[in-house]
């Protein structure tokens, strides 16, 4: 029997590349992974419902300041929104346009 879904990676075939994304929930530290394609904007919605007290960070920077490379970062209650996140900004070395977020 299977208690909860401690993981997930997708892949989707796009024009313009692969958008990959993997998510880990490890002792109550929820981790995102995503990479996209150069020259694409994205908006990952992270779900906040029900959430007292949470921290979000992206490659160690908390949201609660402006991010250089993120265009909005606005909740609704239910989630967390990053919107306009540019490829370029999330590029890690060797490892294309990688970003991590962790909360």
């Amino acid at each position: 029997m299977i208690d909860r879904i401690t993981w997930a990676k997708g892949i989707v075939p796009t024009p313009k590349g692969d958008i990959v994304s993997s998510w880990e929930l490890e002792s109550k530290q929820f981790t995102h992974h995503l990479t996209s394609p150069k020259g694409t904007i994205a908006t990952i919605g992270l779900p906040i419902s029900g959430l007292k007290d949470y921290q979000v960070s992206v490659n160690g920077k908390s949201t609660r300041e402006p991010i250089k490379g993120i265009g909005k970062i606005e909740s609704d209650g239910n989630y967390l929104y990053l919107r306009d996140l540019k490829a370029w900004y999330l590029h890690l070395p060797g490892k294309g346009s990688e970003g991590r977020l962790r909360y």
